[in-house]
């Protein structure tokens, strides 16, 4: 029985584009076209293998033995991960990958993001407490009123940016937008 696998890594910047183009293209020789899905944001990056778990495996060692041997990266143990998306999904920045199968038939991977990983994001970094209700930043309270604003509106368009090629990305950047606002307004009244 075949099921969707993949593999997840975090190579050092600028391989990942020859880890790509290497590793691809020798599978798609052995076992050909439209079986590999890859989805990259900066170094870190998975790719769907339509196959088996141990087809999954076979990929994941050879970009380990590519990227060991032929470019001289050496590798963490938890560098290279490889996850069958078959039950729960996996977590790949932030986001819940997971495979669909739509009336049709045909199967399509989704990516949500996790409100629950956003809210520790956002608690961790001072923006709200543990159950997502927004406080003031304190670590801005010095700044000036306009320069407070110019942070909240930065980190608002960063955290956008960020999950934007997320399925959920509308109702992502409206818990964001929220979060802010209401921290900014509440950092602004306590000044």
């Amino acid at each position: 029985k075949k099921e969707t696998s993949l593999f997840m890594g975090e190579p050092m910047e600028g391989i990942s584009s020859s880890i790509r183009a290497q590793v691809i293209s020798e599978y798609r020789k052995r076992n050909g076209p439209r079986r590999l899905r890859y989805v990259r944001y900066a170094n870190s990056f998975v790719i769907f293998v339509n196959g088996t778990g141990s087809e999954s495996e076979q990929v994941r060692i050879m970009i380990a033995d590519f990227l060991q041997q032929r470019l001289h990266v050496p590798l963490d143990s938890r560098a290279l991960v490889s996850r069958s998306t078959s039950k729960n999904g996996v977590l790949f920045l932030g986001t819940r990958i997971f495979r669909e199968t739509l009336p049709s038939g045909r199967a399509v991977f989704r990516t949500n993001a996790s409100g629950q990983l956003l809210t520790q994001k956002l608690e961790s970094a001072g923006f709200c407490d543990s159950h997502g209700e927004p406080i003031p930043r304190t670590k801005w309270h010095h700044h000036e009123r306009e320069l407070i604003v110019r942070l909240y509106n930065h980190t608002l368009s960063t955290l956008c940016n960020y999950y934007a090629f997320a399925d959920n990305s509308h109702a992502t950047a409206r818990r964001i937008r929220y979060t802010m606002q209401h921290s900014c307004a509440k950092l602004l009244a306590a000044k």
